[in-house]
C-alpha cells in the first residue's frame, strides 16, 4: 500500500468485515490471567488494530501493532493512536534475526494477530515460525487472510504489452499460495510444521461488499503495488484496465440488493480463518 490515506478513506468495509470475521474465531480464544501482552502483524494503517483488535482485547491487555512500512505506521499513529492501549512499532514479520526486532523487546504474546496480512509475505514459513517463537505456551495466533491475490488480475492485466514492463517482479506481491492446488492444505501444514496446534479453522469464498464504485476501485487502487511505477498520464487507464480485470475474472461482482434495490459492489476472495495454538 503506497498510499495510507486512500486505504484509509476506502476502508471501511474491509474493516468492518475484520470485525465480522474475528467475531467468528473469539469464542476460540483463552485469555490467561495475568493478562500477556497481544501482537498485531500487519497492521498497516491501524483501523483495525484500534477499532476491531484493541475495542474486543479483555481489559489490561496491551497490544503492539507492528509493520514493515514506516509510512503505514506513521499514519497509525497519527489518525488511530490509544495511548496506554496500543504501541505501534516496526517489525519484519519473517525477519530471519527475530531477536534484534521491536517484537522481540516485548514478547511472550498471549496472542498474534494477522489481518489481512499474510498473503503480503512471501515467506509465510519463516514468519509463522517466528510468530511459534514470539507466543507464550498456551498462546494463539489468529489469521484473516486471502488465500491466494485475485486483486492484482495479474494474469490478465500483466499479458498487456502496455502494462506488462510495469509488472515483470509481480510474483513477489502474490500470496505464497496463490497457485497451490490446496491453499488452505499447504497454510496448515506450514503451522504443523513449526509445532503449532490447529484449534479452529475454516476456510471458503468470502465477500466484502460496497456501496459505490468509487470505494470498489478505491480499494484495489490502494493495494495495487504497480501503481507508483505507471506514469501519471497513464494511472487512470492502468486501474481501469485493473478493474475490467476483476469483473472478467469475477474477483469483482455487481449486483441489485433485492431489498433496497440498490446497486452492491463485491469484492470476492478465498478466505482462511484459523485459530492456532501453542503447545
Amino acid at each position: 500500500m503506497e498510499d495510507p490515506g486512500l486505504y484509509a478513506r476506502h476502508g471501511a468495509k474491509v474493516f468492518e468485515t475484520a470485525g465480522a470475521f474475528l467475531d467468528e474465531l473469539w469464542p476460540r480464544l483463552t485469555w490467561p490471567d495475568p493478562p500477556l501482552p497481544a501482537l498485531d502483524v500487519g497492521c498497516g494503517t491501524g483501523e483495525v488494530s484500534r477499532q476491531v483488535i484493541a475495542a474486543r482485547l479483555p481489559r489490561g491487555v496491551r497490544l503492539i501493532a507492528t509493520d514493515v512500512s514506516p509510512a503505514m505506521l506513521k499514519h497509525a499513529d497519527k489518525h488511530n493512536a490509544l495511548p496506554g492501549v496500543i504501541q505501534y512499532d516496526v517489525y519484519d514479520a519473517a525477519s530471519r534475526h527475530l531477536e534484534q526486532t521491536r517484537a522481540w523487546e516485548h514478547a511472550p504474546y498471549g496472542k498474534i494477530f494477522t489481518v489481512y496480512s499474510m498473503h503480503w509475505i512471501p515467506d509465510n514459513r519463516r514468519a509463522i515460525l517466528n510468530m511459534y517463537k514470539l507466543l507464550a505456551s498456551g498462546g494463539e495466533a489468529v489469521f484473516v487472510m486471502m488465500a491466494t491475490s485475485p486483486f492484482l488480475a495479474h494474469d490478465i492485466v500483466g499479458k498487456d504489452p502496455r502494462w506488462s514492463k510495469y509488472m515483470q517482479d509481480v510474483e513477489l506481491f502474490l500470496s505464497p499460495y496463490h497457485y497451490s492446488k490446496d491453499p488452505t492444505a499447504d497454510f496448515l501444514q506450514l503451522l504443523l510444521d513449526a509445532g503449532f496446534e490447529v484449534v479452529y479453522r475454516i476456510s471458503e469464498p468470502r465477500s466484502i461488499d460496497y456501496d459505490t464504485k468509487e470505494d470498489c476501485k478505491g480499494i484495489l487502487t490502494s493495494v495495487n503495488p504497480f501503481l507508483n511505477r505507471i506514469p501519471a498520464h497513464e494511472k487512470e487507464d492502468f486501474m481501469n484496465a485493473v478493474w475490467e480485470a476483476n469483473l472478467k475474472q469475477k474477483s469483482i461482482t455487481i449486483r441489485r440488493d433485492e431489498d433496497t434495490g440498490k446497486t452492491k459492489f463485491s469484492y470476492n476472495f478465498p478466505c482462511i480463518l484459523c485459530v492456532a495454538r501453542k503447545p
